[in-house]
């Protein structure tokens, strides 16, 4: 029964990879219920407040953050396209499947972290610092996110196990 599912995991872990990828476009960080920012602005930064002369804030790039979206989706790929040229079990299928459950893995832990990972630049006529989203809750899409990465992990185990089970 595994054994016939085999050739479909790689393309559960792709579109979990993906709809991954696509829950950085939701609200990643909230405060009250409130949406604070969406994962595109956790990851990329950008200008949150711009009161002239008084003071501004700006989201700062967050290569962890980057991670926490796009790797999974990157490595899915990669593996989808090579388990479409090479239809056999191998070895090669089951290192690429551990490097995506670490991927996912990663995923999860950072993407759990993200209010500490995602700082923001601050400039006032008093002076400059920076803070971080310590006090922010988690959003509907860094919650979409985790149950994406954890469902991610453990349908890419299930595939590098097989790759070992005999037909």
């Amino acid at each position: 029964m595994l054994l016939k599912i085999q050739k479909y995991l790689p393309l559960v872990s792709l579109v979990l990879g993906l709809l991954l990828l696509f829950s950085a476009f939701l609200t990643a960080l909230s405060s009250n219920d409130e949406a604070i920012m969406t994962g595109i602005t956790a990851i990329f930064g950008g200008n949150i407040v711009d009161a002239g002369i008084f003071g501004s804030a700006k989201v700062n790039f967050s290569f962890l953050n980057f991670l926490a979206f796009f790797l999974p989706a990157l490595v899915a790929i990669v593996i989808a396209v090579y388990g479409m040229v090479n239809q056999k079990p191998n070895m090669a299928k089951s290192v690429l499947g551990l490097i995506l459950v670490v991927a996912f893995v990663l995923s999860v832990i950072f993407i759990s972290s993200l209010p500490v990972n995602t700082t923001a630049t601050l400039s006032t006529f008093l002076g400059d610092g920076s803070m971080n989203y310590d006090g922010a809750s988690l959003g509907i899409g860094s919650i979409l996110g985790l149950v994406f990465s954890i469902f991610g992990a453990i349908s890419t185990i299930l595939y590098s196990i097989l790759q070992f089970a005999k037909e």
